[in-house]
């Protein structure tokens, strides 16, 4: 599998906040997955089989929720592993998006996107922060509009990185 995205970030003082996440992405999996009659999982719109699976950890008072999900795209298979860990100050979330083709070339065509977990979990009002292990990884670009490109630009750029509750409205 070949990562063509990540996204990491932190909040403190988030009371709940593991919970919260494991309940959207949690949600977003009822929406987009169902179960078959013979027990399989399968994707809601095209009924093709995948995987999803939830582990969670606990050790002493933290507590990690790992949630692997892996579906067919053309040639290939799009897998995206979340990882929340919670300990009794900070909420991490880490989301990585990896792809492998049958040919070990993404496939042409492929549209690969932010799950849109990620953004209801940036909605939340909570601190969020860019982990500062946090790699910057874009696997293509993006359409931002003249007057937000200094917003983006401080941003990215910012040693203290945080999210906007709404960087740009969806239509």
């Amino acid at each position: 599998m070949r990562v063509v995205a990540k996204f990491q970030f932190l909040a403190s003082d988030f009371q709940g906040g593991g919970e919260k996440l494991t309940n959207i992405i949690q949600k977003w999996g009822q929406n987009k997955f169902d179960k078959a009659s013979d027990g399989r999982t399968v994707i809601r719109k095209s009924r093709l089989s995948a995987n999803f699976d939830r582990r969670v950890e606990i050790t002493g008072e933290s507590s990690q929720t790992t949630f692997d999900v892996v579906e067919p795209i053309a040639n290939g298979q799009l897998q995206t592993r979340v990882k929340i860990l919670e300990t009794s100050s900070t909420v991490n979330f880490q989301c990585a998006l990896s792809v492998a083709s049958d040919g070990g070339l993404i496939p042409p065509g492929v549209n690969i996107r932010s799950p849109r977990f990620i953004r209801d979990i940036v909605d939340i009002p909570a601190q969020w922060r860019v982990a500062e292990d946090a790699e910057r990884l874009f696997a293509k670009c993006f359409d931002v509009k003249e007057a937000e490109v200094e917003t983006l630009r401080a941003l990215i750029s910012a040693s203290q990185r945080r999210f906007p509750q709404r960087l740009s409205q969806s239509s």
